[in-house]
């Protein structure tokens, strides 16, 4: 088994920082909005944000960790790999889904039709509409980044033996680097500009 890398601490800072703009954003929705405070409507932008540099520092430290043995394709390591993810998330969702359904008074008829994409944590891969709703928040409302994650980790896989075949200089990795952050830029600028819904925020994830 390979050794794991040292920890960097830093980036338990930008995780701060990042839980604190998804922090502030529930805060607006839930209360200020509620109170008639119109422009906190606005702040879901910032949510928005935190969300990216929750996923980019969850990349990061998964390909930190994992990368280098996976794109070499150890079956050994691709297996450590899929199980410490799967150990990581699904125990405790399944039982924050417990607890959501033990404490709604009936489940609703669209409830049940998202049920089989919760218990598959699919959730939040596509943009269908079940009831009206999107299923994302048919009853843990906020999880669907836990949906999304789990897509990240079966896209790691191939997407680490790509770069490794492909991104062989430092220029190389800068190029595609300054790309997505660019695009994470415009992205969320002209979302704050014209107001663009969940949807585009589902496709961008």
């Amino acid at each position: 088994m390979t050794q794991r890398r040292a920890e960097i601490p830093a980036l338990t800072g930008f995780r701060f920082y990042a839980a604190l703009l998804v922090v502030v954003t529930h805060f607006c929705n839930t209360h200020l909005a509620a109170a008639g405070y119109a422009w906190s409507e606005n702040m879901t932008v910032f949510g928005s944000i935190g969300m990216s540099m929750f996923f980019v520092l969850s990349g990061f430290v998964i390909h930190y960790n994992y990368g280098d043995d996976v794109a070499r394709r150890r079956r050994g390591e691709i297996y450590r790999f899929a199980v410490a993810r799967f150990a990581r998330l699904y125990p405790l969702f399944i039982f924050a889904t417990a607890i959501s359904i033990a404490t709604a008074p009936a489940m609703q008829s669209y409830q049940w039709s998202a049920l089989p994409y919760w218990l598959t944590m699919t959730h939040g891969w596509l943009p269908i509409s079940i009831g009206g709703r999107f299923p994302g928040d048919a009853m843990t409302p906020g999880s669907w980044s836990v949906s999304v994650e789990v897509l990240l980790y079966i896209m790691f896989i191939p997407l680490a033996m790509i770069m490794r075949s492909q991104l062989r200089s430092q220029r190389d990795i800068l190029s595609v680097a300054l790309i997505a952050g660019l695009g994470l830029f415009i992205f969320h600028g002209a979302r704050a500009i014209t107001g663009i819904g969940a949807a585009p925020s589902w496709l961008w994830y």
